[in-house]
């Protein structure tokens, strides 16, 4: 597989990440066989699992569409220059833009959580709630409640890129 933009792990350790030179889905099973879980129509760039079943699979244009468990494609929302995403326990989608984070309801419509960023791009949502967002000009790592309000940030990073919450800590990228 090539240019990556998502991966995730089930329960009994298959492996489902996107591959964006052959606009797929992938999925590795644990013992090692590899096959084509859905082919998409354009490149992804993104992966994230429904709490539900199913994946949001976040595309270059913006779009975002919704797979099921059986690979059915149906389109979900649009988000202009969508650069990370996370989902919560409860189904909302939180998009980053350069700008803003945007969330998305479980029907896919779309309002600013955040605004003002400084070229936001990795964003998780932790077990209580918490939205963090990686800003790479401003090196820092922010975490927000529920409402948008600051809860506190962490400075110092070196243009964070991404950021992933593993259930017990954060891992980074830069």
């Amino acid at each position: 597989p090539s240019s990556q933009g998502g991966i995730w792990a089930s329960s009994d350790d298959t492996l489902y990440f996107t591959d964006a030179n052959n606009r797929r889905i992938n999925k590795l099973s644990p013992g090692g066989v590899l096959s084509t879980f859905v082919q998409l129509p354009t490149t992804p760039s993104g992966l994230i699992r429904k709490p539900d079943g199913g994946f949001y699979v976040r595309y270059n244009t913006g779009a975002i569409v919704s797979v099921s468990d059986a690979g059915e494609i149906r389109s979900f929302a649009t988000v202009s220059g969508a650069q990370g995403s996370a989902i919560d326990p409860s189904g909302r989608m939180y998009v980053t833009t350069a700008t803003q984070v945007r969330v998305l309801d479980t029907l896919g419509v779309s309002t600013v959580f955040k605004s003002g960023l400084t070229n936001a791009g990795g964003i998780t949502v932790n077990v209580n709630g918490d939205v963090l967002v990686a800003e790479q000009q401003r090196n820092m790592v922010t975490t927000y409640d529920a409402t948008g309000a600051v809860r506190y940030s962490v400075a110092g990073f070196s243009a964070p890129k991404d950021i992933v919450w593993d259930g017990t800590r954060f891992v980074f990228t830069d």
